[in-house]
This record gives structure tokens, sequence and C-alpha cells, in this order.
């Protein structure tokens, strides 16, 4: 039981945290028309979120590295999209992205083991050896 609390903070902490440097990156693209340095801005923004779920990804689920990252980019790439399809519902956005959020790391916190054995079969199909 420890250890799936341990597994949740990290992972939900680390969803929290890239939840709000996108919030940051959408503040700044709001803005990128007035300031050169905004995009560049925008995509510290997303790298740091990306490298927060890998990492939590990496130590809380215990993926590899590459599973890590081809989860983190994905769940990455999807809140971005999702956040920006609501931008026209500023109130709920964060809201909805952060249930999102939620559901999609959820596999990683109650049966990390099925996760990271199914993600390796794929990663090993899509690169076999």
């Amino acid at each position: 039981m420890e250890g799936i609390v341990v597994r949740a903070l990290v992972l939900l902490i680390a969803l929290a945290l890239a939840l709000v440097l996108q919030e940051i990156a959408l503040r700044l693209r709001a803005k990128e028309g007035t300031s050169w340095w905004v995009s560049n801005g925008r995509d510290v923004a997303n790298a740091l979120a990306l490298a927060l779920l890998w990492s939590a990804i990496r130590i809380g689920a215990g993926a590899s590295w590459p599973l890590a990252l081809l989860l983190a980019g994905s769940i990455t790439l999807f809140l971005t999209a999702l956040a920006r399809a609501l931008l026209d519902h500023p109130a709920s956005r964060w809201k909805v992205v952060a249930v999102v959020g939620v559901v999609m790391v959820a596999p990683l916190i109650g049966a990390p083991e099925r996760v990271v054995r199914l993600g390796d079969a794929f990663l090993a199909w899509l690169y076999p050896t």
C-alpha cells in the first residue's frame, strides 16, 4: 500500500507541475505577437513539463527511459492539444485537462507493471532488434 501512495504522489505532483507549465506556455502563446523571446519561453515550459512527466514515469512507475519518454510525450502532447482546443472555455479548461491527465496517469498508478509490460512489448514491436 505504501508503494502505491508514493507512486501516486510522484506522478500526480509531476502532472500538476506539468499543467502549471502548460498554463505558462499558453499565456506566453497569447503574448507571442508582442515579444520575440516568447516562443522560446513557451518551448522551455513545454520541455520542462515533458521532463517532469518523463522522470516521474521512470521513477514512479519503473518504466524504461524510452518507454517513459513515449508515455510522457504522448501525455504532454495530448494535454497541450486539449488545453488549446478549450481556449474559448477558460473557466473550465484546466479542470477538464486535469481530469483527463489524471485518467491518463491512473494506469501508471494502479497497474504500473502491466503498463510497463505492454509498453515494452509495443516498443519491441516498433523497434525490433
